[in-house]
């Protein structure tokens, strides 16, 4: 069934046995990941964790219920984590039609609205469902100042504005910005530093995003030469920044969307927003996702030593402009 926050909330802070799996899904992966920690912690520290993946139960869906019944060897607490989608379906109603066992929670990433995975979770009173969006405005500033302190960076209300607007509430890239803050200021738990806007600028924690709007633009407008020139000119802006510049367009393009049903605007200047509202007349809420999941991937693929990062990430960005223009 569908559940609100406060309804995944308690249910993962105090698992009963009105439900076997929590599936955990939507745009915001690491808010999701958020929410299954905090049944690691309901657990307590003392439970055994069982972790499974997608391949292994679409190879194995049986895998899923035979561990939820299982006993630990000395009789304490137990639980499942999983990371998967689709693939997980059987497994997940194998589970539905086992005894009752330990609680399982299910880290799906973003599933369509066709989804079957969803569906079922939809449907069934011992599944429940949650949907993790990006958070925005005060939220995003919020959550950036919390994770902030538990990593001993105390951040002035101006810097987590600037830092919650460069990540464009990405709880991820909020973490890994974060990690590098806390390094430049020697902050930790039991050392806390503050830290101000100008911090921030220093270690380019907030990417200027106007060097790459020329690059951005012409991605997101599907104008394909263009992007090639930029991409391939002496003036080209760096690959990462280039591909987080991408990022933030795309989930500046999703929340636009998003506005006309009734969410909030994002925040930006005024060039930055009128490009969003231009664009977000071609690109559709699964389009802008698709783009924000493979710019993701083209930078852990840069960071990966031994391979040709920057050309498959400039493959990937050109892709990304041919499907625009097949939608204009």
């Amino acid at each position: 069934m569908k559940a609100n926050e406060a309804q995944i909330g308690r249910a993962l802070d105090a698992p009963g046995s009105d439900w076997k799996l929590a599936l955990l899904y939507g745009p915001d992966e690491a808010g999701s990941r958020t929410l299954a920690d905090r049944l690691a912690a309901a657990m307590g520290a003392d439970a055994e964790r069982v972790d499974l993946d997608g391949a292994t139960l679409k190879e194995d869906p049986a895998r899923l219920p035979d561990e939820a019944t299982a006993i630990t060897m000395f009789g304490g607490p137990r639980w499942i984590r999983v990371t998967g989608g689709e693939e997980c379906l059987r497994a997940v109603e194998a589970l539905l039609d086992a005894p009752e066992g330990c609680p399982a929670v299910l880290v799906a990433g973003n599933l369509p609205k066709t989804s079957a995975l969803l569906k079922l979770a939809l449907d069934d009173r011992r599944v429940l469902a949650f949907q993790s969006w990006k958070p925005e405005g005060q939220k995003a500033d919020a959550i950036a100042t919390q994770t902030g302190r538990a990593m001993g960076v105390r951040l002035s209300p101006d810097a987590a504005r600037l830092l919650a607007d460069a990540t464009q509430g990405d709880r991820a890239l909020m973490m890994r910005e974060l990690e590098k803050l806390a390094l430049y200021v020697d902050a930790s738990p039991d050392r806390p530093r503050p830290v101000e806007r100008a911090d921030i600028e220093a270690v380019g924690a907030a990417i200027d995003v106007r060097e790459a709007w020329d690059t951005v633009d012409a991605l997101f407008d599907g104008k394909v030469a263009e992007l090639a020139q930029e991409i391939s000119g002496e003036a080209a802006v760096e690959v990462i920044p280039g591909l987080r510049a991408v990022n933030r367009r795309a989930l500046m393009v999703a929340r636009a969307l998003s506005a006309r049903r009734g969410g909030q605007m994002p925040r930006g200047n005024k060039r930055e927003l009128d490009a969003v509202e231009r664009e977000a007349r071609h690109w559709s809420p699964d389009a802008a996702a698709t783009a924000h999941r493979l710019a993701m991937e083209a930078e852990a693929g840069v960071k990966m030593p031994g391979t040709a990062g920057d050309v498959l990430a400039h493959a990937a960005m050109l892709g990304m402009a041919r499907a625009a223009a097949r939608r204009r």
